[in-house]
């Protein structure tokens, strides 16, 4: 089992990974936990918009639990 703080970003539109590959880890994780899905595809988190929305999510959630 996974223990300690979880954070999983996924694009909605990624057919090279999807996101719901990734629903047995999160289940598994023991928390906390937040599993946040963006309505982007796979290479979108490289543009400027996709790091913006990403790095966000991550320092919010890296501010709570590191």
């Amino acid at each position: 089992d996974i223990s300690g703080a979880l954070k999983l970003m996924g694009e909605q539109d990624d057919d090279l990974c999807p996101a719901e590959k990734y629903h047995e880890v999160f289940e598994r994780a023991k928390g906390p936990k937040e599993w946040k899905t963006f309505p982007i595809g796979h290479y979108d988190f490289y543009t400027p918009d996709g790091l913006d929305m990403s790095s966000a999510e991550a320092l919010s959630w890296f501010n709570q639990h590191l």
